[in-house]
């Protein structure tokens, strides 16, 4: 039960922990007098991370609660026996009396009946102090709201700014429209104007921090440094229990600007974020282009494979027209049927008379090929397979999922050109679930046969895409000249949870 494990994130306003410690006690103490043993607190989670139901509303002035029962199989009774029994590192290091653990629950049986039972006194604690204090509560909104308004009038940074000429408009988009579903108050400047000392144009979306969210605001816009958190003096260092950084305009390639200084600007209050719409240039051009600045150049391809309208993509960088780029000659599609492919979507399909050039019989633009691709889906089911698939449909790339079996039985190299390995250990990926732990037709993995097929698959020109830990199968099975340098390591070594980083990428390799 609350309160929670450190670090404490300097977003979420003091009267947010301290009212998880009044809640938190509530619970514990109806749970005590009721004779519910096992119950902890300040421990195992944090309040650092800002993604989910208990932490968001943190950043919105909001208590958020998690409570969290020991499992059962299912709904099958479990024996634990004392001997059984231990701790964790956060907040309970051993399986003993404690300040956070004062009733330690003895072993023996385990019910669905338990779990039930120790929710019905948590949900009648909290329903009993909501009741009693329930002006407090609301007071408490109210006073925290003014609280971030005025800091945000008094204190920098005093906004937020996304300029207009983002490489990729509708990432931007995507970005303050999640910001403003959560909240957050979003304006657009009616003219140019100076902050800091430098120009902005008109139409620069304005994140004012004077507002009664400005903690979320301030969560997602600025960059997180995780605290430097030591199990012990001089020991290793201690992971936290979700992610360390989250920056959203570095996850989504957003250009971003904080303003330290105050500034005045006519603007307007945004009911809706305004969505970039792209455009067909037209003209008498021998072939147009659609550079690889955003995501949308992907249902672009897409859509041009499904309309059956022939293109090509640029290898290496001609003049002004970089790598990446789709070229498309107007002989082979009109204008109007480009605008159709192109509803709905942030690009600009531009003319270019030297893009014409490029895919006269050189190398450096040969003509794209619709991928065959698929998506390998465990029975031991993976988080990465599902949000691939997302990602997947999101941007209209046709795909198809395979199952063990389908691997085992090889030549995967007539049905596809791609295959896809969502975050799966080796060893998971190999032997799956054992018997009798699952129905007979889930039982299994890939087994030695399917890593064979997939070795098969790639000497016969097969691109096998291998995510996180699915990395490790090609490395320690498929005899390459590549080697994981961080598995195995300590964290006085190697120290990277959950982060968002900064890469160098050589393009010319």
């Amino acid at each position: 039960v609350p309160p929670f494990f450190d670090p404490k994130n300097y977003n979420v306003h003091p009267i947010i922990d301290q009212t998880l410690l009044i809640i938190g006690g509530h619970m514990a103490g109806d749970l005590s007098r009721n004779g519910r043993k096992g119950v902890v607190h300040s421990a195992i989670y944090d309040n650092w991370w800002a993604g989910g139901f208990r932490t968001t509303p943190y950043r919105h002035n909001m208590v958020g609660i998690l409570t969290e029962m020991a499992s059962v199989n299912l709904a099958s009774p479990v024996f634990q026996r004392k001997s059984e029994l231990r701790g964790s590192r956060r907040g309970m290091p051993d399986y003993s009396i404690k300040t956070n653990f004062p009733d330690p629950w003895p072993g023996g049986w385990w019910r669905l009946r338990d779990i039930v039972e120790y929710e019905l006194d948590i949900a009648m604690s909290l329903c009993t102090l909501a009741s009693r204090y329930h002006d407090r509560f609301q007071g408490n909104f109210i006073h925290m709201n003014q609280e971030a308004i005025d800091t945000g009038l008094n204190h920098p940074p005093f906004a937020w700014l996304v300029p207009p000429d983002q490489r990729d408009p509708r990432r931007a988009y995507e970005m303050l429209e999640r910001l403003e579903a959560t909240a957050i108050e979003v304006h657009q400047a009616n003219e140019a104007f100076e902050a800091d000392g430098v120009e902005y144009p008109k139409d620069t979306f304005i994140m004012y921090t004077a507002q009664p969210f400005r903690p979320h605001l301030m969560d997602m816009m600025e960059r997180q440094v995780y605290p430097d958190r030591s199990l012990y003096p001089g020991g290793p260092a201690e992971p936290p229990y979700d992610m360390a950084g989250w920056t959203l305009p570095l996850q989504m390639g957003v250009r971003h600007v904080e303003v330290a200084g105050k500034f005045e600007v006519r603007a307007t209050k945004l009911d809706t974020i305004p969505f970039p719409e792209g455009s067909v240039q037209s003209s008498s051009a021998t072939a147009r282009i659609v550079r690889p600045e955003s995501n949308d150049v992907f249902r672009v391809a897409t859509r041009l494979h499904k309309n059956d309208i022939p293109f090509y993509i640029v290898t290496k960088k001609y003049g002004n027209i970089e790598a990446g780029t789709i070229v498309i000659k107007n002989s082979d599609a009109k204008p109007q049927k480009l605008a159709t492919i192109n509803e709905g979507l942030s690009t600009y399909i531009q003319n270019s008379d030297k893009a014409a050039d490029v895919v006269k019989g050189t190398p450096t633009a040969p003509q794209a090929v619709a991928p065959r691709t698929a998506l390998y889906h465990p029975w031991t089911a993976s988080m990465e397979e599902g949000w691939t698939r997302l990602a997947l449909d999101t941007h209209e790339i046709p795909f198809q999922s395979i199952y063990n079996a389908e691997i085992r039985a090889g030549n995967l190299h007539k049905r596809f050109d791609a295959i896809i390995l969502p975050s799966v250990s080796p060893t998971s990926m190999i032997n799956g679930y054992p018997k009798d732990s699952t129905a007979p037709e889930f039982v299994g993995g890939i087994g030695e046969k399917g890593v064979v097929a997939l070795q098969e698959f790639v000497l016969n020109g097969g691109t096998l895409i291998c995510m996180d830990n699915a990395s490790n199968l090609p490395i320690e099975r498929f005899g390459i000249p590549v080697k994981n340098l961080v598995k195995g390591k300590p964290t006085e070594e190697f120290y990277c949870p959950g982060s968002v980083l900064r890469l160098s990428i050589d393009t010319e390799h």
